[in-house]
């Protein structure tokens, strides 16, 4: 996701601990794509 995002010139301002943080909610399911798009634009 960094990757892509990146490459489309959107670079996040996140500690390593907010990436755990997310990936660990997407791979539980408790995070949905609204929070990942929530997630980037509170990170951009």
């Amino acid at each position: 996701m960094m990757s892509f995002l990146e490459a489309n010139g959107i670079f996040l301002n996140c500690s390593d601990g907010d990436l755990v943080k997310l990936g660990l909610g997407l791979a539980d399911c408790s995070l949905d794509e609204g929070d990942v798009l929530d997630f980037i634009i509170e990170h951009s």
